[in-house]
């Protein structure tokens, strides 16, 4: 906040600021929260400070708003229709799976964005989407929201699935061979191996190699 306004000190005329009546904006501090704890920081800065209960009326503060996006049910947030309430239905996914699941809810709501609505949205789900998988499959991901319009949300929504989950098999497949290698170098024999892993004969020769 004060460096907000140190910044409108520094890029105003000097006669701006020596105006009698010139105020400095209003800045109201907000805090997103999406974790799976509770909340538990002060909401007044004045809780913060050492000994601020001796000079309550002194000392600066202000209280931020706090808005957790765990205390709304997916039914309100459906009803809200609109881009604050998409993010949020989004953001409570607690997997690859769900978001997807959540975005085919959110279809309608994301066809009705404004051209800037669309473009937050997308750029923040780039954001949620890519945390967690490959950078080539993050690459194909940005790619197809990047290149989406409104219009074809649900054609986006379908590419991306396809994306995440090729990258879940090809994740669980690097799980398995891992597993495999390490009993190759156990000694197990290869017949064992294909019994507790699925994996072919040819499968299992190669990781030999």
């Amino acid at each position: 906040m004060t460096e907000i306004w140190r910044d409108i000190f520094k890029n105003i005329p000097p006669k701006e600021a020596e105006r009698k009546g010139f105020r400095l904006p209003v800045i109201v501090p907000i805090v997103l929260y999406n974790g799976s704890g509770k909340w538990t920081a002060p909401l007044n800065f004045k809780e913060t400070l050492d000994g601020f209960e001796l000079f309550s009326e002194q000392v600066l503060d202000f209280r931020y708003i706090l808005i957790n996006v765990h205390a709304y049910e997916e039914k309100e947030l459906l009803e809200l229709s609109n881009l604050l309430g998409a993010v949020f239905l989004v953001d409570q996914a607690r997997d690859l799976k769900e978001i997807i699941e959540r975005l085919k809810k959110l279809a309608e709501t994301i066809r009705k964005m404004e051209p800037e609505e669309f473009r937050i949205f997308t750029a923040w789900a780039k954001n949620i989407l890519t945390r967690s998988i490959s950078t080539r499959k993050n690459d194909e991901i940005r790619d197809i929201l990047t290149k989406t319009r409104p219009e074809e949300v649900e054609e986006m929504i379908s590419n991306v699935e396809r994306v995440i989950q090729k990258s879940l098999e090809d994740a669980e497949k690097q799980g398995i061979e891992k597993v495999a290698r390490q009993m190759l170098a156990k000694g197990f024999d290869i017949e064992t191996i294909m019994s507790c892993t699925n994996l072919s004969r040819e499968e299992i020769e190669k990781l030999k190699e």
